[in-house]
């Protein structure tokens, strides 16, 4: 005689039904137990029970703290993306910059909009001892909290910074950094040391538009060198651009470089320093994600390779710790003397009460301990992404592979249009950043840059597939 299903059977049959049907993909979240109890009239208990059935079977998996999830059966990812052949020696160009389109870019920094073309951590991860140590900084200092530091900015700071960058293979003293309002005037400095307008710089490309808009403002030619997307910028076609180009310095991300996250194996780092050594040209290093790697160890800047001083690195604190904290430093070795002499005079003077709350926050460890549970987070929202990707996106899409920072390099079909995806996303809050501002020599017009910062929740993967189902309207329009 032939028993009935038991009940935490028949609620299991439900959701492996569901599965099956792809309702519930490879990732996705399934109903917590308290809803699906409601939901079905049954105790949470026989919900447990059956979602016990389905894990033993492989087709959920529990996440601590999380819930339950459909398992993935191996990593879920697009294809990826196939480097471009070989590419003449590029001319000189310049990117105007439209006013009209940066006030369209701030206009996305809503709260009402979800940013996933914005490269700041969620304030919502900041610690709270960041918190206890701004609060320890305001007593130390006592009247002097709204004073200012003179250039260089605080040693205290600058002390355990070259502490910090100790351990990524720099030997680095307190007198090497000064600290700046950011990264971003870190890499002004260091552009106003040496450069003047009609001046040709060779960029990385794509390039971080904030630096290309920066040079244009300036007066700057570029010359744009290719990227793999593993393994960084092209060196052969570096040699080749010094060759023919006056080229007067050279910016490169060299770990995680945004927005293709590539990043340079050692050899290269070490390769392009010398190159540019041998020609006297600087490198300004824009180091602002090496912090946040996915590996065993935090990889090498450039500087680690420059022994007669043409690296200029750039960094700060706001991709890590918060885009309203703006401490950033640069090591701008040959040109100190000069940068130091332009921070004096037009530029922001440093901030007494965040520069101590940040040399408490890295002499306690606090930072090196909050890291840790960025890079998690970040590798996680990853994997999180390229699932989703992979589930909702049009079939031929395919991504980069980063091993650290905060951007993902996405690549759609031809038949998709790109402009236009991002104009829909906008109306509907969802910000995300067009390809092709990152360039005007190769054509990136069919990739998108999203960041991965944000904290992964339903409303993100919801967001995200938003995102894929208007790629694939486009295809379905076409035919």
């Amino acid at each position: 005689m032939k028993t009935s299903p038991k009940l935490y059977e028949q609620v299991a049959e439900k959701i492996k039904t569901q599965i099956d049907r792809g309702i519930l993909g490879p990732g996705q979240k399934v109903p917590s137990v308290r809803r699906f109890s409601r939901q079905l009239a049954v105790s949470p208990f026989t919900v447990v029970q059956a979602y016990w059935v389905l894990e033993n079977k492989g087709l959920l998996q529990s996440r601590p703290g999380s819930g339950f999830y459909v398992a993935i059966q191996g990593p879920l990812e697009p294809p990826e993306i196939q480097p471009k052949a070989s590419l003449p020696v590029p001319p000189f160009q310049r990117m105007p910059f439209d006013k009209k389109v940066m006030g369209e870019v701030v206009h996305y920094f809503s709260d009402k909009n979800l940013l996933l073309g914005c490269p700041f951590p969620d304030p919502r991860s900041v610690p709270a001892s960041f918190g206890k140590c701004l609060d320890r900084a305001r007593r130390q200092l006592g009247p002097a909290v709204l004073g200012f530091n003179a250039p260089p900015g605080l040693k205290e700071l600058r002390v355990q910074l070259a502490r910090h960058y100790f351990h990524s293979g720099l030997d680095l003293r307190a007198e090497d950094f000064f600290l700046t309002t950011g990264a971003m005037e870190a890499m002004h400095l260091s552009v106003l040391s040496f450069l003047n307008p009609g001046d040709t710089v060779a960029v990385e490309s794509p390039c971080f538009i904030g630096f290309r808009t920066l040079l244009d403002c300036m007066g700057i030619k570029v010359v744009d060198i290719p990227t793999d997307h593993r393994y960084g910028m092209d060196l052969g076609l570096l040699k080749k651009a010094l060759g023919r180009h006056k080229v007067k310095a050279c910016y490169a991300m060299p770990n995680f470089s945004n927005p293709s996250g590539c990043s340079m194996p050692d050899e290269n780092k070490k390769a392009l320093v010398e190159m540019l050594t041998e020609r006297e040209v600087p490198l300004i290093e824009n180091d602002i994600y090496g912090d946040i790697y996915f590996g065993k160890a935090r990889p090498k800047p450039a500087k680690a390779f420059d022994k007669e001083g043409w690296v200029m690195l750039c960094s700060s604190f706001s991709k890590t710790v918060g885009m309203g904290v703006s401490v950033g430093w640069a090591v701008p070795g040959r040109r100190f003397t000069e940068c130091i002499g332009l921070k004096v005079l037009p530029f922001t003077p440093s901030a007494p009460l965040l520069e101590k709350a940040f040399a408490n926050f890295l002499a306690l460890g606090a930072y090196e301990r909050h890291l840790r549970q960025v890079r998690k987070m970040c590798e996680d929202n990853l994997r999180h992404y390229q699932e989703t990707i992979a589930t909702f996106f049009p079939q031929e899409t395919r991504t980069a592979r980063p091993q650290g920072g905060l951007s993902l390099w996405v690549e759609l079909p031809r038949k998709v249009n790109i402009l236009r995806l991002c104009q829909e996303t906008a109306k509907l809050g969802i910000n995300v950043n067009a390809g092709g501002v990152f360039s005007v020599t190769f054509d990136y017009s069919q990739c998108l840059q999203l960041y991965f910062a944000v904290p992964w929740d339903e409303k993100v993967q919801k967001t995200l597939k938003t995102v894929g189902e208007l790629a694939k309207k486009q295809l379905v329009e076409k035919h």
